[in-house]
């Protein structure tokens, strides 16, 4: 793989605020849902940021009808979530209309920390290990039992 990770066992927070020239600033181009976790290592640090609301999550209209749509037509194996806000909008449908044996994944920790929330242990979860199309394959295709996937 060829992500930063390969080559520097550092988190990508960590990664940045190690090689970032403290001469620079930043402007953090984000949504109304990120985190503050980097912004705020990084101002620690002394790196200049400016952090900017580009854009903000809500819900799709018309989301529901659609999602009941394609759940009435096929039965899933397997739900993956990109971001919290992807489970907050659809785990009340999802719960009422999911088979018990599908298995829900997460692509990355704060979306697993909202599965939990929502889904309450009525499904299998799995989390990806990294953000990667890779780590979501083996994530997904991981065998049961699998607790390292």
């Amino acid at each position: 793989s060829s992500g930063i990770n390969a080559e520097w066992p550092l988190r990508p927070g960590d990664q940045i605020i190690a090689t970032f020239p403290r001469s620079l600033s930043w402007v953090y181009l984000c949504g109304n849902k990120s985190l503050d976790v980097l912004p705020e290592k990084m101002e620690g640090e002394g790196i200049g940021l400016h952090r900017m609301e580009v854009y903000h999550v809500g819900k799709k209209a018309g989301l529901d009808s659609a999602l009941l749509a394609a759940l009435s037509r096929v039965e899933f194996n397997v739900a993956v979530f990109f971001s919290p806000s992807g489970v907050y909008y659809t785990a009340t449908l999802l719960s009422q209309h999911l088979s018990s044996s599908c298995v829900l994944v997460a692509f990355g920790k704060s979306t697993a920390a909202a599965v939990d929330e929502c889904f309450g242990g009525r499904f299998t979860v799995r989390v990806c290990r990294r953000p990667t199309p890779q780590s979501l394959c083996e994530t997904v295709l991981a065998k049961p039992g699998d607790v390292d996937c």
